[in-house]
């Protein structure tokens, strides 16, 4: 199985059905999408190996509650402006694990945790951190377009709920997030 960051393909933009790397075939129909699959493509529908044709909604829920499953990736039935969709995610992916980007003309990384809806979680900390800003701040990016890609926007940093209050446990940067570059920018203390 390829590692793939995920994607949405639009049914429309496929009329024969058939969707790059993901197996069965996907048409839309009314209110519905309608997959067609022999049992020797692998999908599995409602945790039940699939071989039939199935008519599905779109899924309400997070990616991990998906109907259909293909191997650990959750193929997510969806519509957007009127246009069906299959969201192909994969919480394996590399893309879903590292977040790569460039600051101050350097390659840096963060460590993520990866959310049900897709997006990413990421606790970090910078050169800032307990002098020009809080001990460690989160950071929310949005989930990894189909080629890996998402934007790092450290304007949307923000403080922690211990920040705000004793009572609250927070995680900590895990070994790896402590940016050793000034980041002044986002929510960085309370004053």
């Amino acid at each position: 199985m390829p590692e793939r960051p995920g994607g949405t393909p639009r049914l429309e933009d496929y009329p024969d059905g058939r969707l790059p790397d993901i197996p069965g075939s996907w048409r839309a129909d009314g209110d519905a999408v309608v997959l067609t699959a022999t049992e020797a493509d692998g999908l599995t529908v409602d945790g039940q190996a699939f071989g039939a044709e199935v008519r599905i909604a779109a899924d309400p829920g997070p990616a991990s509650a998906a109907r259909v499953a293909y191997g650990e990736r959750r193929l997510v039935v969806l519509v957007r402006e009127g246009a069906w969709g299959v969201r192909d995610f994969d919480p394996e992916s590399s893309a879903r694990r590292e977040l790569a980007f460039e600051l101050e003309g350097r390659e840096l990384s963060l460590q993520v945790s990866l959310q049900d809806d897709g997006s990413l979680w990421a606790v970090f900390a910078d050169a800032t951190s307990g002098s020009g800003s809080y001990r460690f701040r989160f950071l929310h990016p949005a989930a990894p377009d189909a080629e890996g890609r998402t934007t790092v926007d450290f304007n949307c940093a923000l403080l922690p709920p211990c920040a705000f209050a004793d009572h609250f446990v927070c995680p900590f940067p895990p070994p790896g997030n402590t940016l050793d570059v000034e980041v002044a920018a986002g929510e960085r203390t309370l004053s």
